[in-house]
C-alpha cells in the first residue's frame, strides 16, 4: 500500500495500539517504518521483521548490552530480535524452557534472525566472562558456516536459502548458564543435488570445492574440470552475471578453507574432511554418467555410454572405493528374487538414470547426516552435559529452542519437496495461530471482556484431517473414510476407492491453492503402458480410461502395474484418495 505525502502515519512501534488493525493500515505503517530503516515492528507479543538486504548496524555489542538491561527499569527498548531473545532468556531464569518460532516466506530473513537470536542468547549467558561459554559460542558460530555450506543454496528468492529444516536446542543450567547445544535437521532438499532450476544453484559446498581446490588436489579427486558448468548436476544455463557473479566467485574461492577451518575447530581432522570431499567429487562425477538405450532382442537395455561417460563412472567408483564393474552393474541392472535364487535383469534407460540420481542423492544426504551427527557429538558443541543429537542432554536445566525452516515456496516448477515444505509451514502456522489466539482470548477474559470467540480454521484441507495421511485430500466434510485393502479372487491387493464429485475435487484444488485438478485411476503406470488418457470422475460413477473399454482388458492392465492394483468386480467401498503433488501447480487425485 503506497504511503502518499498527505497521509499521516501514527508514530507507534506496536501495531496492537492502533484503533484499526486492517490490512491497509498495517501495510502502510510497515512501509513507512521500513522507509526510515526501522525493520522491526511489534504486534503485542509478536515481532514483524522486514529483510533490508543490507547491514544497518543493528547488532553491535553496545546494542546487545542495551537489550541485556531489559527489565532493570526505564522505558522498553525499540522492537528488535534481541528483545525477543531477551524475553526468552528471562523465562530461563524462572527455569522455564522456551522456544522461538520464526516463520515467513523464502528470503524473508529467517536464518539471519535465528543467528541474531543465538548471538543474544550466547552473549547474555556469557556476561560473567566464563571461558567455556565463550568457546561454546565460538563453536556454534562455526557450525553455521558448515551447515550453511552443505544445506543452503541460491534460489530465485534468496542467495543463501536454507534447503533444510533445523531445530537448535540450547541447554542451560538452573542459573541460566549455557551448557551445550544440539541440532536436529529434517527435510533436506535432495532433489537439488541432481537438478538445478534456471538462475539457481545447487548447494554452496559444490562450488566452494571446485573454487578452493588446488590443481594437485583436484587431480587426486578425479576432478579434471574446475568449472561448475563442467558437471551436469550443478551446471545452470542462467547464471548470475556482472558484479554479483564476481562477488559470488570470490566467496566460493575462500569458502572451502573457511569450511575446513570450522570443521577442524569442531573436532573433524583434515583426513576426515578429505573423505567428505571424495564423496562430493563422486556425486559430481556420477552426474556426468550418461545412460543410453541399446537393443537386445527387441528389448530396451540400459548401458553406460563410452568415452567421457565411462571415464566418469570409473572416477566415481574409485572415489567411492568400489569396483567399476560393480557400480556399472548397480546402475544398469536390478536383482529380482525368484524362489531361492536371485535373477539379474537389465534396467530400462529411464530406470537406470533414476538409480544413478537416487545414488547421488543418497550419498549427499547421508554425508549431511554424518556431518550433523559429528557436530552434535563434538565436545565443543555438546558442552559439559554431553547432550548429543536430539537435544535431550543429561542436564536438568531448561533449554531454548530455535526453529529455522524453509519459508512458503511456489516455484515455476514445484516438486515433492515444495509440498512437504509448505505442508510443514502450514502446521507451524496452525501452532502459531493457536498460541496467539489463545493468548488473545486469555487477555480479553482477564480484562473482563469475556470470550472472544475466535474460530481457528487451517488454511489447507490436509490439515483438517490431522495431517495423518496426505492421501485424504479429497475427503468430503462430515465423512469418515478409512484405508482398507481387500484381496481379489486373483490374490492381488485391491485398492478400495471412493469417487468424489467434480465439485469436491474443485473445492480441494482451490483450498490447496493449485490452478487445476483432475482425477484418475490409482494405477497411473497402467495408463502410461496402455496409452490411455485419464477421465474426470463426475458424481458417483466409475471413470474408465479411454481405450480400455473391455473389463477383462482393464483388469489385466491393472494387474500389470505397480502394486498389482486390481479393483476386482463390484467393489465400491470408500477409500481415501491420494494426492500426487509432484507438480504443485496441478493437483492430480488418484482414486
Amino acid at each position: 500500500v503506497p504511503v502518499g505525502p498527505t497521509h499521516t502515519m501514527p508514530e507507534t512501534d506496536d501495531l496492537a495500539t492502533l484503533n484499526s488493525l486492517d490490512d491497509a493500515a498495517v501495510a502502510s505503517i510497515l512501509e513507512d517504518r521500513y522507509s526510515r530503516r526501522r525493520i522491526y515492528t511489534r504486534v503485542n507479543s509478536m515481532l514483524i521483521s522486514i529483510n533490508p538486504y543490507e547491514e544497518l548496524g543493528l547488532y553491535s555489542t553496545a546494542v546487545l548490552d542495551e537489550y541485556c538491561r531489559v527489565g532493570n527499569g526505564g522505558p522498553p527498548p525499540p522492537p528488535h530480535a534481541f528483545a525477543v531473545a531477551a524475553e526468552a532468556f528471562s523465562g530461563l531464569l524462572s527455569s522455564q524452557s522456551q522456544s522461538v518460532l520464526v516463520t515467513g516466506e523464502s528470503g524473508a530473513g529467517k536464518t539471519e534472525t535465528c543467528r541474531r537470536l543465538l548471538q543474544y542468547l550466547a552473549h547474555a549467558a556469557n556476561r560473567g566472562g566464563a571461558a567455556d561459554t565463550r568457546a561454546l559460542h565460538e563453536a556454534l558460530s562455526q557450525t553455521s558456516c558448515v551447515l550453511e555450506a552443505f544445506g543452503n543454496a541460491r534460489t530465485v528468492m534468496n542467495d543463501n536459502s536454507s534447503r533444510y529444516g533445523k531445530f537448535l536446542t540450547l541447554r542451560y543450567d538452573k542459573t541460566a548458564r549455557l551448557q551445550g547445544a544440539s541440532f536436529s535437521t529434517f527435510l533436506l532438499e535432495q532433489t537439488r543435488v541432481v537438478r538445478v532450476a534456471p538462475a539457481e544453484r545447487s548447494f554452496h559446498v559444490f562450488y566452494a570445492l571446485l573454487a578452493g581446490l588446488s590443481s594437485t588436489e583436484a587431480a587426486e579427486l578425479q576432478l579434471d574440470c574446475l568449472a561448475p558448468n563442467g558437471y551436469t548436476y550443478i551446471a545452470t544455463s542462467d547464471a548470475v552475471g556482472g558484479p554479483a557473479a564476481a562477488d559470488e566467485a570470490a566467496r566460493d574461492a575462500s569458502a572451502l578453507s573457511e569450511i575446513g577451518a570450522a570443521l577442524e575447530l569442531l573436532g573433524t581432522p583434515r583426513a576426515t574432511q578429505w573423505q567428505a570431499w571424495r564423496v562430493l567429487a563422486a556425486v559430481l562425477r556420477l552426474g556426468n554418467v550418461v545412460v543410453s538405450a541399446a537393443a537386445d532382442g527387441g528389448t530396451e537395455v540400459a548401458r553406460v555410454d563410452e568415452g567421457e561417460s565411462a571415464a566418469s563412472l570409473e572416477a566415481a567408483a574409485q572415489l567411492l572405493g568400489v569396483s567399476h564393474t560393480a557400480l556399472s552393474s548397480a546402475v544398469t541392472t536390478r536383482c529380482l528374487k525368484a524362489g531361492g535364487e536371485f535373477i539379474q535383469t537389465p534396467q530400462t534407460c529411464a530406470a537406470a538414470a533414476e538409480v544413478r540420481d537416487g545414488l547421488a542423492k543418497a550419498l549427499y544426504s547421508r554425508l549431511f547426516d554424518r556431518l550433523v551427527a559429528a557436530i552434535n557429538d563434538s565436545p565443543q558443541v555438546a558442552g559439559s552435559d554431553g547432550g548429543g543429537e536430539g537435544g535431550g542432554g543429561s542436564g536438568a536445566g531448561p533449554f531454548v529452542g530455535l526453529l529455522d525452516i524453509f519459508g512458503f515456496e511456489d516455484f515455476e516448477s514445484n516438486s515433492l519437496e515444495q509440498l512437504l515444505i509448505n505442508f510443514s509451514n502450514e502446521h507451524l502456522q496452525a501452532i502459531f495461530n493457536s498460541i496467539i489466539f489463545s493468548a488473545a482470548q486469555a487477555e480479553a477474559e482477564a480484562e473482563g471482556g469475556g470470550a472472544v470467540g475466535l474460530r481457528q480454521r487451517p488454511n489447507i484441507a490436509l490439515l483438517e484431517q490431522g495431517g495423518g495421511d496426505l492421501r485424504a485430500a479429497a475427503r468430503s466434510d462430515g465423512e469418515q473414510r478409512q484405508h482398507r485393502r481387500r484381496r481379489t479372487k486373483h490374490g492381488a491387493r485391491a485398492r478400495i476407492v471412493v469417487h468424489p464429485s467434480a465439485e469436491e475435487v474443485d473445492e480441494v484444488a482451490e483450498r490447496v491453492g493449485v490452478e487445476h485438478a483432475s482425477v484418475g485411476r490409482a494405477d497411473d503406470a497402467c495408463h502410461r503402458s496402455c496409452g490411455a488418457r485419464t477421465q474426470r470422475v463426475v458424481g458417483g460413477g466409475q471413470a474408465r480410461p479411454e481405450g480400455l473399454q473391455d473389463r477383462a482388458q482393464l483388469r489385466a492392465a491393472r494387474r500389470g502395474g505397480d502394486d498389482a492394483a486390481s479393483l476386482g468386480d463390484g467393489l465400491r467401498e470408500p477409500r481415501l484418495a491420494r494426492v500426487d503433488a509432484l507438480d504443485c501447480k496441478s493437483l492430480h487425485i488418484y482414486i
